[in-house]
């Protein structure tokens, strides 16, 4: 929305296993989690969670997870207020509204980077977006939310994408 409204302070988009609706629901469809669960948002459990349970979140990324990206995750506490905006609003509000917002009046240039296994955001909901935008596109087959494996390919298409919109 922010691109949509103020192109001229967005120079660029990197939409890294970014999850998107699949199509337009009702506040009635919408079903489950539209965030972590709230125990989670929080610096001990998270701790906790990450050191004691970590193969929770490798079911949940569907991939092989570096222990040095847990903490990358902590502190949480600082991310709360977003997370709990995202949870309560944002997501919802994109669920509901998705056809409605204009994506294809975005200025500025975009690029996905996606896994198509990726199981927390769902490949073909992305392709969508990508349809109704200009995106340029870094696409694996394989990699789950966190394109594992694929390090050096992504970081070579978001140096470039940077270059390219300097």
């Amino acid at each position: 929305m922010f691109a949509i409204k103020y192109p001229e302070r967005v120079k660029g988009l990197i939409l890294l296993s970014s999850g998107v609706p699949a199509s337009k629901k009702t506040r009635e469809e919408i079903k489950g989690m539209m965030g972590p669960p709230a125990p989670l948002v929080n610096d001990f459990p998270m701790w906790f969670s990450t050191k004691y349970f970590g193969f929770v979140f490798k079911a949940m990324f569907a991939s092989e997870i570096d222990k040095s990206l847990y903490d990358t995750m902590l502190p949480v506490v600082p991310r709360k207020k977003g997370i709990k905006i995202d949870e309560k609003i944002t997501n919802i509000d994109m669920d509901i509204n998705f056809d409605d917002y204009e994506i294809e009046k975005i200025t500025a240039p975009i690029l996905v980077v996606h896994a198509k296994d990726d199981p927390m955001a769902k490949y073909e909901s992305i392709k969508k977006f990508i349809a109704r935008t200009n995106a340029k596109t870094a696409v694996f087959e394989r990699g789950g939310h966190l394109i594992t494996g694929h390090g050096d390919a992504v970081s070579i298409a978001i140096k470039e994408f940077i270059e390219k919109t300097k």
